[in-house]
């Protein structure tokens, strides 16, 4: 009997779709539990809010439910959130930011509003540049000629 070590057990499990399933329906929960604490919503509110009970909610977010896009999507609209997804590649780390637009439903309601404007600017290797994370910040995109591809400022 060959013994094998905890990575190399953990390197195999990456190559299956199974264990990827599990990671990405551990996030969705604990996000899900997150946005509900922050929002003071209860089970027991967001099953009513979604048509549902209590104990499906509970279900859900002990992993014991096997739920469809549809029912994520209704989960996060139920708490007022929209369920936003992405492709990456295996070896890439996500960071996600949420920014509000002037046309958003956020900025009517007083939230933080993103002044977008952008020129011409050719497609080639653009680098990204941003300021220090101020109240009035802004950020840069610029070309390796140091043209504006696009800016963005707090206002």
């Amino acid at each position: 009997m060959t013994i094998r070590s905890f990575k190399d057990i953990f390197d195999e499990a990456e190559k299956h779709p199974e264990l990827h399933k599990e990671l990405a329906i551990l996030e969705f929960t604990e996000e899900l539990w997150r946005v509900m604490q922050e929002k003071g919503v209860s089970g027991t509110e967001l099953g009513r809010r979604i048509g549902s009970s209590q104990a499906y909610i509970s279900r859900v977010l002990n992993g014991g439910a096997n739920f469809t896009l549809g029912t994520m999507t209704k989960l996060a609209m139920g708490l007022g959130m929209e369920l936003k997804m992405h492709l990456a590649p295996s070896n890439a780390a996500t960071v996600w930011r949420d920014v509000y637009t002037m046309h958003s439903r956020a900025a009517e309601a007083g939230g933080s509003v993103i002044k977008r404007e952008f020129t011409d600017a050719p497609p080639r290797a653009l680098q990204f540049a941003a300021a220090p994370s101020t109240p009035r910040g802004s950020a840069a995109i610029t070309s390796e000629e140091g043209t504006n591809g696009a800016a963005a400022s707090a206002a």
